[in-house]
């Protein structure tokens, strides 16, 4: 009973924590991420009841910006919240906020299994106020529900019951649906399923194997009824396996990893500088290592070593896997909590007398470099993003919509924008390195219309605009120009 309550006072001290999240980067607006208009396109259908409408989005497979859809897991949440909250960008705002507070709640309860309840409880602030966990809850956009909802399905893995192996197949068959990745845990839980028959008893077996079957039924019960009920199509392929995936690999581990090191970095911090240079290093250190001692030492986290190691090589695989941070997400609790063993293995032979001292001030130095996103973080409800809300960009969008019909096809960088914000068809172009490949684009995708957008839209390609003789300036404004075809 005791652990019980201690558990639950950290959990109500996490909640209590998270309150300042609820207003710190709010926005009721956009940015030009336009996967945050995709998801909400499919959201709106969603909710409306018409998610087997076609997308005025036009795939590019050359240009990859996203999928045609994205798997409905994410969209179906959004539709079900916007009965609650409405259905706005700040709406989800406060979702994705509530849904990160809950995963550092996640994070504590497995973090716990290993380490003191005060380095759990730590850990989960570092979660929460991490820069870039904070800027991600403020787009409409799966990870945060994804981490949340793959931390629960293993925390219910960990209850060796077959009510709780039945629950997590639940959760995981709609998991799976907000991000594909997902499918990382149901391997790895197949591979412990499998080693662990190999040394059991016979007696032993028999539980186990009703278990995981539980696991798998409910699983593909959820799956399935989604994959029915609301079938979506990715049109990309995922992996890549040719002569230079050996080239993809090292690319997407660079990006990613660097993401990862610079997110502790707060160049504006001059003189404490080092503070994040020192810490991005040597958490990614410190995460490798762990996971290392973890593997050589300990039986009880096989699932999450395994998980952390399939969901790496799958990010490394994946034929579009240099997102940054955003591919980190799902596994970065994980890399937290490595980094804490490895640490705690190196500070064991100095035998520190004041451990939670010792380590309310790491965690606090640590919160610290961060400092510089939070200012700026509390004006995000005045602030105008760099989006479709810039009075430029409302501009263009008016006159798009007042112009262009529904057999009209606009060519813009961020063509899910102006599919969701106008309802006209639009399609990714991209580069246009001469007057000749412009017209071999147009022939491609039977675009009528060009939208350049500085910082957006490559200036060569404005160029390559202007010089074109059967095209014609339609509309400009200080930051866009809007050409016609005229044949």
């Amino acid at each position: 009973m005791k652990p019980f309550k201690a558990h639950l006072i950290y959990i109500l001290l996490i909640l209590l924590a998270a309150w300042p999240l609820f207003n710190l980067n709010m926005v009721n607006q956009l940015d030009w991420g336009d996967d945050n208009c995709k998801y909400m396109e499919q959201a709106q259908q969603l909710a409306e009841g018409t998610h087997k409408v076609s997308s005025h989005y036009v795939f590019n497979p050359k240009q990859f910006l996203g999928p045609k859809h994205y798997p409905n897991g994410y969209p179906l949440l959004l539709a079900g919240w916007s009965k609650l909250g409405g259905f706005s960008v700040l709406s989800f705002n406060y979702l994705n906020t509530i849904l990160l507070a809950l995963s550092a709640c996640c994070l504590f309860l497995t973090a716990s299994r290993y380490l003191s309840l005060f380095s759990a409880f730590a850990l989960s602030l570092v979660l929460m106020y991490h820069p870039a966990m904070m800027a991600i809850k403020m787009e409409v956009v799966s990870e945060t529900a994804f981490l949340f909802f793959s931390l629960l399905v293993i925390l219910l893995l960990f209850q060796k019951k077959i009510w709780f192996q039945i629950l997590a197949g639940l959760l995981l068959g709609f998991t799976v649906h907000i991000r594909v990745v997902g499918f990382a845990i149901l391997i790895a839980a197949l591979f412990i399923f499998l080693f662990d028959l190999l040394k059991k008893t016979e007696h032993s077996k028999k539980g186990k194997i009703i278990a995981f079957s539980g696991f798998v039924i409910g699983f593909l019960v959820v799956y399935s009824c989604i994959v029915v009920a609301f079938p979506v199509k990715s049109n990309y392929g995922f992996f890549t396996f040719d002569h230079a995936v050996y080239k993809t690999v090292l690319i997407h581990i660079s990006a990613n990893f660097q993401a990862l090191f610079e997110s502790f970095i707060s160049p504006e911090l001059k003189e404490w500088q080092f503070v994040g240079l020192f810490t991005g290093g040597g958490l990614l250190f410190a995460a490798v290592m762990g996971w290392l001692m973890l593997v050589k030492t300990s039986r009880k986290n096989d699932l999450v070593q395994l998980y952390v190691l399939i969901y790496f090589a799958a990010i490394c695989f994946f034929r579009f896997g240099d997102a940054g941070f955003r591919f980190i997400v799902p596994v970065f609790p994980f890399l937290l909590i490595y980094a804490v063993i490895s640490f705690k293995q190196l500070l064991e032979p100095f035998n520190l007398s004041y451990r939670p001292v010792f380590t309310a001030f790491t965690t606090l130095l640590l919160v610290f470099s961060f400092t510089r996103h939070y200012p700026n973080a509390g004006k995000s409800y005045q602030t105008i993003l760099q989006g479709p809300n810039e009075t430029q960009a409302q501009g263009m969008f008016a006159y798009i919509k007042a112009v262009c019909n529904e057999k009209d096809k606009i060519a813009f960088c961020k063509p899910r924008a102006m599919s969701f914000l106008t309802g006209n068809k639009s399609v990714m172009p991209g580069r246009l390195i001469s007057t000749y490949e412009l017209n071999r684009k147009v022939n491609t995708f039977k675009f009528n219309y060009f939208v350049f957008y500085d910082r957006l839209t490559d200036w060569r390609d404005l160029k390559v605009m202007m010089s074109a003789k059967n095209w014609k300036t339609v509309y400009r404004n200080g930051k866009c120009a809007v050409f016609k075809r005229l044949d």
